[in-house]
């Protein structure tokens, strides 16, 4: 009996284990279909995400595909923006593109004949693919500048992506530096001697250094300095361009970018570089000199090859060879301003920046124009405070009518106690025994003289502005910009861009003789008095004088687009004024000419004189660019810069 209840109580243990065995198994089997649901929904989901992703990435490709579908077109025929193209019965035009119409945001959409109710304009990837697309539309067109922004859509089954890009030709601003020949300015009294001068030290080489080395060249043409190597071993060479011509006391000079040098933006130079251990960096570095075809990107021991002596450059920023760019010239400020826009003004004219405000000097303006100031208060002691005119021109002609003298102390005006020019000359001064006078040597050198349209600038800017003038641009301050990536501010001088450094030159009365006739009848010796203006009287450099707006003495601040056509840009009297500090400029620098801005002593460990550059470029002048900067002349149309937008709804697929 016993026996028997044990084994039932065996029997009925096991009946409770097989009992939570199978409640174990079921519950297993529920977490294992519950993980295998999930992980098939993860699948499907991951599945759809991976496509939208992969869509987007095709969107986007195909919106960037747009753009340089419309970059290929202008660089082709930039005729097709211009209103004469931009006609819907041709279909050469801009409204017959397969990938542009509608809808009525495209500023084109009056003339082409579009309205809100239009069909959007979609062009295949590619003749075999259904499933990307894009369409792009010109949202602001400004035909003075040749500049378009576009919205350029793509689309990949349902998905789209938009990029917004600036468009447009080659202008000076986009880069940070460029020069047509690294030579200093043959015209530069600082460098070379005065050619006209009878006293030989005083000659200037008048542009000699390049030679007579084109057929019908005229004899004071220019070469760059590898077509001079090029042809050295030719029957025809070139003469070389870095000589001294002891008969006329002259010599050429091919300024070299120093170690102390930042150079931080993209580079260009039409001629060869000498530098000795500058540094490069921040944007494109790129030479004409041929020998720089030789250079390979991923092999640095290849670089200097694109200079002569040495540089140094990043693994990201490599010299490179391209071909020659020419410089625009200024033939449309002058149409422009006659038509009216911004201020006009003539003759040696003086202009502090204030915010909004700028203060003019102009004695030889006669015009009167709104808001400009009246001929009156521009002669007057105090000037003209008027408004600066805001995405205009400012514009500084030659003064018709006017002699080209030398301009009086203190005449061309300025704040109490800072009138320019310096010194002591009056057009009414008698030269007499013991006699003398003082004048700035700028005020002396052809270029300056009282009729011609030369400005002096400084002073601070919040708005943007352009300051263009028929001669050469002195910066008699800082010219500091508020926020230098949204108030953009241009120097356009069909001279050279000067940085204020005065020398006083000392003029002193010589006794001189000369035949008359006496009361006798008969010629006799008399002695008068005349100005020592030939022989090299004492100079002395002026300190102190530069306007000072951001508090920094030893830092000369520069927040500008800089571009001199005919010259360059330089520092007055160079060999004077000892260590002047660092010049910063924080925009971009074109000229025709290497300016010259320090001397250092022979062994290179020392400057003399002058500043040490830090030229950065302003990355605001991607996105824009100052008024009346004209195209770089055969430049090709280039995106300045795009970025990622949002797809407006009536363009969404």
């Amino acid at each position: 009996m016993r026996s028997l209840m044990m084994r039932r109580g065996h029997l009925a243990g096991k009946g409770r284990e097989a009992g939570m065995t199978m409640v174990v198994v079921l519950a297993a089997l529920v977490i294992l279909l519950t993980v295998v649901l999930g992980s098939a929904a993860f699948l499907s989901s991951s599945t759809k995400f991976s496509r939208y992703e992969q869509d987007s990435d095709l969107a986007q490709a195909a919106a960037q595909s747009g753009l340089n579908e419309l970059l290929a077109l202008l660089r082709t025929d930039a005729s097709l923006l211009e209103d004469i193209a931009i006609d819907a019965s041709n279909d050469e035009g801009y409204c017959e593109l397969d990938a542009v119409g509608g809808p009525d945001a495209d500023v084109f959409a009056d003339v082409c004949g579009w309205d809100s109710g239009s069909e959007v304009g979609w062009a295949r990837l590619s003749p075999h693919n259904a499933t990307q697309y894009y369409h792009y539309a010109v949202t602001y067109y400004d035909a003075v500048s040749q500049t378009i922004e576009v919205l350029a859509t793509g689309k990949s089954n349902t998905v789209s992506r938009s990029l917004k890009a600036r468009l447009s030709p080659e202008t000076t601003p986009m880069f940070l530096y460029l020069s047509n020949y690294e030579l200093a300015d043959p015209t530069d009294y600082t460098t070379y001697a005065d050619a006209s001068a009878t006293y030989l030290p005083l000659k200037r080489t008048s542009g000699a250094c390049g030679g007579d080395w084109k057929v019908g060249a005229p004899p004071d043409s220019l070469s760059y300095a590898w077509e001079i190597a090029a042809a050295a071993t030719t029957s025809t060479p070139r003469p070389p361009r870095v000589y001294t011509d002891y008969t006329l006391n002259r010599s050429c000079l091919e300024p070299v970018f120093e170690d102390w040098d930042q150079m931080n933006g993209r580079f260009h130079s039409n001629d060869t570089v000498r530098s000795e251990g500058a540094r490069f960096s921040g944007g494109e570095w790129t030479t004409s000199n041929p020998a720089c075809q030789n250079a390979k990107a991923t092999d640095s021991g290849t670089w200097n090859s694109c200079v002569i002596g040495t540089a140094v450059w990043s693994a990201s920023n490599p010299p490179s060879y391209a071909a020659r760019k020419e410089l625009p010239s200024t033939d449309s400020p002058d149409e422009l301003s006659a038509s009216g826009i911004g201020c006009r003004y003539e003759g040696p004219t003086r202009i502090i920046l204030k915010g909004d405000q700028m203060q003019v000097w102009s004695k030889q303006t006669t015009t009167n124009r709104p808001n400009c100031g009246s001929p009156l208060d521009l002669a007057s002691s105090d000037g003209a405070t008027v408004p600066i005119p805001t995405d205009q021109l400012i514009f500084v002609a030659t003064a018709e009518g006017v002699a080209a003298a030398t301009i009086e102390a203190g005449g061309i005006g300025g704040p109490a106690g800072r009138e320019l020019p310096l010194g002591t000359y009056t057009a009414s001064a008698k030269p007499t025994e013991g006699a003398s006078y003082t004048v700035e040597r700028a005020m002396i050198e052809a270029g300056m003289e009282a009729n011609v349209g030369n400005a002096f600038v400084e002073g601070t800017v919040h708005v943007d502005v352009t300051i263009a003038t028929r001669g050469s641009i002195v910066l008699t301050g800082d010219l500091v910009a508020d926020v230098p990536e949204d108030n953009l501010v241009g120097l356009l001088a069909e001279g050279s861009v000067e940085i204020y450094n005065p020398v006083l030159r000392t003029v002193s009365a010589m006794a001189s003789t000369r035949t008359v006739v006496g009361s006798n009848g008969k010629p006799v010796e008399e002695t008068y008095w005349a100005w020592n203006t030939e022989l090299p009287t004492a100079s002395t450099a002026v300190s102190g004088k530069i306007a000072d707006y951001d508090g920094r003495t030893d830092v000369l601040r520069i927040d500008a687009a800089i571009h001199a056509v005919s010259g360059s840009f330089r520092l007055q009297n160079w060999k004077q004024g000892g260590d002047l500090g660092t010049l910063q400029v924080y925009g971009s620098i074109a000229q025709n000419f290497r300016g010259v801005v320090a001397w250092e002593s022979e062994d290179k460990t020392t400057l003399i004189s002058g500043y040490r550059k830090s030229y950065i470029y302003n990355e605001g002048l991607t996105q824009g660019r100052p008024v009346l900067f004209p195209p770089i002349s055969g430049g090709n149309w280039v995106v300045p810069w795009v970025e990622k937008a949002e797809t407006p709804m009536e363009i969404r697929p």
